[in-house]
Parts: C-alpha cells; sequence; structure tokens
C-alpha cells in the first residue's frame, strides 16, 4: 500500500469503527446497563456479569461479532482497496490488519466508555430520552416516506 493512502486508510477506519454499528450499540448498552468498573472488566476479560447471568457472556458478544456486517464489508473494503490492488505480500496484509485490529475493538471501547459516563444522566433523564428518541425515531421514518423536497 502507497503511504500517500495511509490518511484515507485511517480516516476510513476513523469514521468506520465509531459510527454506531451492531457491536457499538451492544457495548453502549452494556455500559448503560452496568457501572464502569463492571463494564471493562467484561470488555477486558469477556466475563459474565455477576448481577445479570442471562446477559453480556462472551457467546453472545462473539455472536454480535461475527454477525457484524458493518465490520465485515469494512474489512472487505479495506483489503480490496487499500491493500490487493497494490501487492499481495502477507506482510502488507497483516500490517493492515493490525490497524484493522484497532478500528474495531477500540470503537466498542469508545462507546463503552462513553456509555458509563452518560449512565447517570439516562438514569437521571430516562423518561425524556425516550420520548425525545421516540420523536426523532418518528420523524426519521417520516422523512425517508416524505422525502423533503426544496424548489
Amino acid at each position: 500500500m502507497p503511504h500517500s493512502l495511509l490518511p484515507t486508510l485511517l480516516l476510513q477506519m476513523l469514521i468506520v469503527g465509531y459510527t454506531p454499528g451492531p457491536a457499538n450499540l451492544y457495548s453502549l448498552a452494556m455500559s448503560l446497563r452496568h457501572d464502569r468498573h463492571t463494564s471493562l472488566r467484561m470488555w477486558n476479560r469477556s466475563q459474565q456479569a455477576e448481577n445479570d447471568s442471562r446477559e453480556c457472556t462472551f457467546l453472545s458478544g462473539m455472536l454480535v461479532q461475527l454477525t457484524n456486517a458493518k465490520m465485515l464489508l469494512f474489512d472487505l473494503t479495506v483489503f480490496s482497496t487499500f491493500v490487493l490492488p497494490y501487492s499481495n505480500r502477507l506482510s502488507d496484509l497483516l500490517q493492515v490488519s493490525a490497524w484493522l485490529l484497532i478500528a474495531g475493538p477500540g470503537g466498542n471501547l469508545a462507546w463503552l466508555l462513553a456509555g458509563s459516563y452518560l449512565r447517570i444522566f439516562f438514569i437521571q433523564y430516562g423518561r425524556q430520552v425516550d420520548i425525545i428518541s421516540a420523536i426523532a425515531l418518528a420523524l426519521c421514518a417520516i422523512y425517508i416516506i416524505w422525502p423533503m423536497t426544496s424548489t
């Protein structure tokens, strides 16, 4: 891969790795449900939470990762755009793979930490957040069905 493509690759990793996807939203949901230390321990060690044994297990996390279409398509795009047209050496593939390992789990960790800091806000203003989220979702659905045209 030419070094001139590295900024483009890093920008794509930033955009795709840190925008909401299934694994990122799963990390956010688990950190909203548990405190920061429990969430970080589960993220680091893939252990179950002591309080809730039916959620957030290693198996459920692995299932989310294996079915994460966003990251699968991202990986295929990166390899087909940034690596394979320029080189087929294993060292180049491994180098880009190392960068991709930062993008996925790094995004999950960022969402987990965001959720742990937003947890108190959601506990305090849960009803208002639910109402605003429902209105925003309804407006998105309306704009999809009836697109606004500016004339």
